[in-house]
């Protein structure tokens, strides 16, 4: 749905600024199988990041490698698909943080449960197993522990088992990244490739601005929905109504997808694009 709905917003911008040669920055998981193909229908580039499983599955196959992973962009292809690969050690370590304190508070929640039911015999061990699974599967552990009950004369405790073997290979991959494009190397390298999808964050942030989303409320507006005009309603609040042109009806009147582009800018920026769109019109 947001594929298409951005597909038919860029058709406009390529009608009003004449751009023939288009690249389309997506986020992971925006841009999958059937997005690209309609990109590729339509003459369009991609950017975009790999999911975790997809790199984990690429790692596997042997397509990527971890020790490729650095703080130097390195750069893979596999049957014409670029992958840009880059490791950040600031993000490695807070995810590794992130997992010791998620295993600490497992550990605590199990003493607390086992030193319950010590002091209640007739309790079900299964109840309290059932309990704390679901919490290890909300916080994605699932694969790292193993909660198992262990039988005991006065009670039945809960005992954590660490996979030691997928640990190491989680805080392996930890802060790794890879991006994928199908644009060639002789239009945009690897670096090039890297900053044009970490832009995309700028891009998001200025069009939260431009629309009102608050900080309280960062996700009250997202890019494809921004894209479709769907902030309009945040501004509307804030902004006075705008005169409606002659011969309108009183219909909805949605701003060109120029308008989009324009109010998502500085203002430096955003009077170079003015010129354009006098020569356009």
């Amino acid at each position: 749905m947001y594929i298409a709905t951005v597909l038919d917003q860029i058709r406009k911008l390529q009608d009003e600024f004449k751009v023939e040669e288009l690249i389309f920055v997506g986020d992971r998981g925006m841009v999958k199988s059937r997005g690209k193909q309609e990109l590729e229908q339509r003459g369009l580039h991609y950017i975009t990041a790999l999911t975790d499983p997809q790199i984990r599955r690429l790692l596997s196959q042997g397509v990527l490698q971890l020790e490729l992973f650095s703080e130097r962009i390195c750069e893979v292809e596999d049957h014409g698909v670029r992958y840009v690969l880059r490791r950040n050690e600031d993000t490695a370590a807070r995810e590794k943080h992130r997992l010791e304190d998620k295993l600490a508070r497992l550990e605590s929640k199990l003493a607390a449960r086992n030193l319950w039911a010590g002091q209640h015999p007739r309790s079900n061990p299964e109840t309290g197993l059932h309990q704390l699974q679901g919490w290890v599967a909300r916080h994605r552990l699932d694969e790292l522990v193993e909660l198992q009950i262990e039988l005991q004369e006065e009670s039945n405790c809960l005992r954590m088992e660490c996979k030691q073997a997928a640990i190491e290979q989680s805080l392996k991959v930890a802060g790794c990244y890879a991006l994928t494009t199908d644009i060639t190397p002789a239009k945009l390298d690897a670096e090039q490739v890297h900053t044009s999808y970490m832009a995309l964050e700028k891009v998001e942030r200025r069009l939260r601005a431009a629309f009102g989303a608050t900080e309280t409320n960062p996700d009250a507006i997202t890019l494809p929905d921004a894209l479709a005009g769907g902030g309009r309603k945040h501004r509307d609040q804030t902004a006075p109504a705008r005169p409606e042109p002659a011969g309108n009806s009183g219909g909805t009147r949605h701003p060109p997808a120029s308008d989009v582009v324009r109010h998502s800018l500085p203002p430096r920026e955003r009077q170079l694009i003015s010129p354009i769109n006098h020569l356009s019109a």
